[in-house]
């Protein structure tokens, strides 16, 4: 860039009527250090101060400002001021940038928890976390805005991280409030790589964590199994609930599957010709799940109840297409028809490998490699096992479910 340079005493006159085929420094020879540039593609005008630093080397040029934003009176003003600071020992470019992070610090200390939230789910957990983990997030950022969302990210602070995991085991158990210790961990480091806290400032591992009392749940037996299908099937019928509640709760005890495996089972994913659904959300990355002959005829049903608007298999039955079922309603249902205690739905799955195991006698490989078992020091075990021997190991504990032999 060629700059043609020279001195003259700085005047409104003839800088506002500065025009040059090439860019200019000009230095005034009234207040040594000022000069403007003068840039001749835009026409721009910009006033510094140059200085060197006392007792240093380092040379400085400080902007001063824009001719038009500022008069040049207010131009001279300002250079005196910055030249008296720097005669008295200080450097006006540090002290400009310590007030700038100062000014950065006190805009931070007013976002709303609730902004930052958002954030976070936008910058960070749909960038880095799988689809389902997003959701979750989703969902639980949600619940924790009404209890911190208007509250300045600098008034988030260990009593009241507290206060919130007890109001949250509270309402619900411990392990959930746990969980949401983690989102609200995660999302404390987050705020430090963008400022808004302190470096190595996150206080939630000082919150003291409680533990669920374990409640020993019994795999369900033979007989229990056809109590609880003849309750099941009694739904359709019977209960205050959208039957899709039980078809998909059948399913999901005829194939061992984990919950959201079902529940977020696509139409795409169900193969009954070959007798595999795909998982593509499942939690081990189980893609490829056999199926019974019972599981198949209940997906065949689901299917031809399914709205044609709807890519899931069994989708919620208010709000969009895309909702999820919830289950809980139906499952409480079923389990007070059929005289059964109170049991997650997860432990179907459990139950699910004791009829295989236990009451079948099949091997633990089969019935593991059957379900989408996925546990690293057995996966060499499991990989030999062929998908018929898979599609017959399903077969045989539906099949037992359903029929009681």
């Amino acid at each position: 860039m060629q700059w043609q340079c020279y001195k003259r005493v700085f005047r409104d006159t003839w800088i506002r009527s500065l025009k040059a085929d090439t860019n200019l420094l000009i230095s005034d020879t009234q207040i040594p250090g000022l000069h403007l540039r003068y840039y001749t593609g835009t026409r721009n005008i910009t006033f510094y101060l140059g200085y060197m630093v006392k007792n240093t080397k380092t040379r400085r040029n400080l902007f001063l400002g824009r001719y038009g934003e500022f008069r040049l009176d207010e131009i001279r003003k300002r250079a005196i001021l910055y030249k008296q600071k720097v005669s008295d020992g200080k450097d006006p470019v540090t002290d400009i940038l310590v007030e700038r992070k100062k000014a950065e610090e006190e805009r931070a200390k007013r976002v709303k928890i609730a902004d930052l939230l958002d954030q976070y789910f936008e910058k960070y957990s749909k960038v880095y976390k799988k689809e389902s983990t997003q959701r979750s997030d989703e969902g639980m950022i949600k619940r924790i805005k009404p209890h911190l969302g208007n509250l300045f990210i600098t008034e988030l602070d260990l009593p009241t991280l507290i206060n919130f995991y007890q109001t949250m085991a509270e309402k619900s158990s411990f392990s959930t409030a746990n969980h949401y210790l983690a989102l609200l961990s995660n999302f404390w480091n987050w705020c430090e790589t963008y400022k808004y806290l302190p470096l190595n400032s996150n206080p939630c591992n000082k919150v003291q964590k409680g533990k669920n009392k374990k409640i020993t749940v019994k795999p369900l037996t033979l007989d229990e199994y056809k109590r609880l299908i003849q309750a099941i099937d009694a739904g359709f019928t019977d209960a205050p609930y959208n039957k899709r509640m039980f078809r998909a709760l059948k399913v999901l005890m005829l194939t061992g599957c984990r919950t959201t495996e079902i529940t977020r089972l696509k139409k795409s994913g169900v193969d009954l010709e070959n007798g595999f659904i795909y998982l593509t959300d499942s939690k081990n990355n189980e893609e490829k799940h056999p199926l019974g002959q019972p599981a198949i005829e209940e997906l065949r049903k689901a299917l031809a109840e399914a709205p044609e608007n709807s890519e899931l298999v069994f989708p919620a039955t208010r709000g969009n297409p895309g909702a999820l079922l919830d289950l809980r309603k139906a499952h409480e249902w079923a389990l007070e028809r059929a005289g059964l205690p109170k049991m997650r739905k997860h432990d179907f799955r459990h139950s699910f490998i004791s009829i295989g195991t236990d009451t079948l006698g099949m091997p633990i490989q089969a019935v593991s490699k059957a379900i989408g078992h996925a546990d690293i020091a057995t996966t060499a075990i499991y990989s030999h096992i062929s998908d018929k021997t898979r599609l017959e190991t399903a077969n045989r504990i539906a099949l037992a479910i359903t029929t009681g032999n």
